[in-house]
């Protein structure tokens, strides 16, 4: 779903009524042409590429409140009637002139919206620390349950290695660069009776858990895998629904699984349920594709859809090893800095554009004065051509902002997929 940030809609003419008494209505010099419309944001597939998403949504709830706020900008005192009020001194802006922070905005007004005329609004607002967020974000718990097929078919070869030896050689290296936070359990589905149809029963009701979570090392990894066979069918789903209790008591924490697998569910366990279940209870399914057949890619990429994580396809005993490696390791830091910076993006434009809407109310309250003779058509006018250009100003730095904010997270995505 392509997303556009929106930007505060326009004053409706029959939003507001001048008194009776008061002079003939006529249009801004400078009239806004539209609300402007931004490149729409490519949809992004998985959970770790939902930064995107999470930003566009939080902004859009901010920005659609702010266009009400210049409601009298478009109206004004019309030239048939005499320049001045009564007692009022002409000038037009040269109240308006100083603009200590040079934010485009006067100091007379930002002092009246209740806002520091001595600090800049995008300096207030702009505060991004994902630097020293991501650093943090990294130190909460990463748990990380390895789903292993224990299938009779891992039995067969990619290049000169058996699947099974290549993928126990792969999560032995992914054990081994695992950060400290990473907490690692391994559980193996097929194991029970063979592959033969008399033994299906048992092998598809088969999820050994070998060890839970946290309690895999580099020091007892080799004793772990060595006892594990190819050996019978593939009841994803069964080992999906046996997953779940593993993470008991870690919500809050980064929770994820990496099933590798060689084929398609054969046991009827409906793997796709189950891993929107644990997609629900916050645990992300991964799914490792390794040495399938091309008929048997799509089952598994919607297991990982449905489970919010990330799917991928590999064929060699290197390519696996680089998915654990770089796409979930690594990936998970990737994944931390985009939340990082969407949620500054979205602090960012909330600030900004509350401190637009005080803005824009100052004003069209200093203009509502006219009425009470307290300024002149002049300074009515000048207001009014201000409002237009704060406006547009508004508009265009919160494009800015949106351009910048893409190009990070094409830039994670780029590091993702290992370009």
């Amino acid at each position: 779903m392509d997303q556009q940030i929106p930007q505060p809609p326009q004053s409706s003419p029959d939003q507001y009524q001048a008194p009776a008494n008061a002079p003939a209505q006529n249009q801004p010099a400078v009239q806004p042409s539209g609300t402007p419309q931004y490149a729409p944001v490519p949809q992004m597939s998985g959970s770790k590429q939902n930064w995107k998403l999470i930003a566009i949504v939080g902004v859009a709830v901010v920005v659609l409140g702010v266009g009400g706020f210049i409601l009298f900008n478009k109206k004004g005192p019309g030239s048939g009637k005499t320049n001045e009020q009564p007692g009022v001194v002409s000038g037009g802006g040269k109240n308006y002139k100083t603009d200590s922070d040079k934010d485009g905005y006067p100091d007379v007004i930002e002092q009246a919206a209740g806002l520091d005329p001595d600090v800049s609004e995008y300096t207030r607002c702009k505060k991004n620390n994902c630097a020293d967020a991501q650093l943090q974000n990294t130190q909460k718990t990463h748990n990380v349950l390895v789903i292993l097929d224990g299938s009779g078919s891992m039995a067969g070869k990619v290049g000169t290695m058996t699947k099974m030896d290549a993928a126990k050689t792969a999560i032995k290296n992914y054990v081994s660069q695992s950060a400290a936070t990473t907490k690692i359990g391994l559980m193996v589905y097929g194991q029970g009776g063979s592959n033969a149809e008399k033994d299906k029963a048992v092998s598809c009701s088969s999820a050994l858990l070998v060890a839970p979570i946290g309690n895999v090392s580099t020091s007892n990894i080799d004793s772990q895998l060595v006892g594990i066979k190819p050996v019978g069918w593939t009841p994803i789903g069964y080992s999906l629904q046996q997953a779940l209790s593993q993470f008991s008591g870690k919500s809050g924490d980064n929770n994820e699984i990496i099933l590798v697998s060689d084929g398609a569910e054969s046991c009827n366990s409906n793997p796709v349920g189950a891993a929107g279940a644990l997609k629900s209870s916050g645990v992300k399914v991964n799914i490792i594709a390794f040495g399938a057949s091309f008929s048997e890619l799509a089952s598994l990429q919607q297991i990982a859809n449905s489970g919010g994580g990330t799917y991928a396809a590999a064929n060699s005993y290197e390519e696996l090893d680089r998915k654990f490696n770089d796409m979930y390791e690594n990936g998970l830091k990737i994944y931390e800095q985009g939340k990082c910076e969407a949620d500054a993006f979205i602090a960012f434009s909330s600030c900004y554009s509350e401190a637009f809407r005080k803005v824009t109310t100052a004003i069209s309250e200093r203009k509502m004065s006219y009425y009470d003779k307290k300024i002149s058509m002049d300074e009515y006018g000048f207001l009014d051509d201000l409002s237009s250009t704060l406006y547009q100003q508004y508009t265009d730095l919160m494009a800015e902002e949106q351009v910048e904010f893409d190009k990070g997270a094409d830039e994670r995505n780029r590091l993702i997929r290992g370009e």
